[in-house]
């Protein structure tokens, strides 16, 4: 039987990349909430002796997801506004499976209809909804490869998607969101089954795509950071090259983004950066019209900052122009290197030439 998997480290390095970038939401919403955690991988030893307290075979899609991914995933958003949002990849710790196994046939005995009770007793959770309902594999129907099956504890259990990666690919065009039925309803189609093609589907990605990166599936977490550092080198040479041009001076800081980019590869870069990555940059407002060789440690001596989109200030004078929790991680210095940072060190540069 062939099996069908994907990367899941990088799927989950995605789902904790957009869940992070949900915070550049703040300005369109009266509340942001984040949680962004990741727990380490289920060991093998681990995996042993959960399998041992289980009489039902765990799909393998699933112990791969443990095993390569993470055993617990709680990364969920709260946004409030004119209109409401919440979602996140949130999946219960591994462990923990057997509880849940255990309060799945309970919810069984309840039920008044048998067929909705043999789903219900065998299936095996890995999402529990605060309202008692279960998104969960049905693990006796094709072996290793099983669909995704939604259990509703006050109505009948249905299939969501046709197996557990399918499941994983369409809720991230989903904005992984949450999943519980009231909210899932119109991204389902007519056999209830998740889709990402819907109209509602679209307008839901639009919500998030006008300010954050939806990011491809294609593009792994360390694939987008090279991104990044690309599209900021590119910007920096064109940058230099207008302080050469320009007698070692550099560009009024209130328009450096329209004076200093001479050629059409920056405008591009820029626009690539903004539209496909949800990024922006800004100049330390302090080197405005400064002279190159007046800088007395250029190489300590932030120059230009990545910022977010939704960031839009051409220039910035300090750290105190960014929100806590956009602190940029990406900046030039002026002796035109690309630095990669983290807070510490960020607050160790300086932003003035003396």
């Amino acid at each position: 039987m062939n099996i069908t998997t994907i990367d899941y480290k990088s799927w989950v390095e995605r789902a904790q990349n957009f869940t992070q970038r949900v915070s550049q939401l703040a300005a369109r919403f009266d509340l942001v909430e984040i949680e962004n955690v990741v727990a380490p991988l289920l060991s093998t030893e681990e995996l042993g002796v959960l399998l041992s307290k289980i009489d039902d075979v765990v799909p393998l899609q699933l112990q791969q997801f443990w095993l390569t991914a993470s055993r617990h995933c709680a990364c969920r958003y709260v946004l409030e506004g004119e209109e409401n949002y919440s979602g996140g990849a949130n999946f219960f710790d591994a462990v923990e499976l057997p509880q849940h196994i255990s309060d799945c046939r309970r919810w069984a005995e309840g039920l008044e209809f048998e067929e909705d009770a043999a789903i219900w007793n065998r299936a095996l959770p890995f999402i529990a909804l605060n309202n008692g309902d279960y998104i969960a594999l049905d693990a006796t129907l094709n072996g290793n490869d099983p669909p995704v099956v939604y259990l509703a504890h006050d109505d009948e259990p249905f299939v969501l998607a046709p197996s557990f990666t399918s499941f994983l690919q369409t809720w991230e065009k989903l904005c992984y969101i949450r999943p519980e039925i009231w909210i899932l309803e119109p991204y389902l189609d007519d056999e209830r089954q998740l889709t990402s093609s819907a109209q509602s589907s679209q307008q839901l990605r639009d919500v998030f795509n006008s300010d954050i990166e939806i990011a491809s599936p294609s593009l792994s977490a360390a694939q987008i950071k090279e991104k990044r550092l690309s599209y900021i080198k590119e910007i920096t040479t064109d940058v230099m090259m207008w302080i050469s041009d320009y007698e070692e001076t550099f560009p009024d800081a209130s328009n450096w983004r329209e004076t200093a980019f001479w050629s059409d590869a920056a405008k591009r870069t820029i626009a690539r950066a903004i539209e496909n990555i949800r990024l922006n940059y800004a100049m330390n407002a302090n080197l405005s019209g400064a002279k190159l060789s007046d800088i007395r440690q250029p190489e300590r001596t932030i120059a230009l900052i990545e910022t977010s989109s939704t960031f839009r200030a051409a220039s910035v004078k300090s750290l105190q122009d960014f929100a806590e929790n956009e602190l940029p991680t990406l900046v030039v210095c002026a002796d035109s290197r690309a630095h990669f940072v983290d807070e510490e060190t960020l607050r160790s540069l300086k932003w003035t030439i003396d």
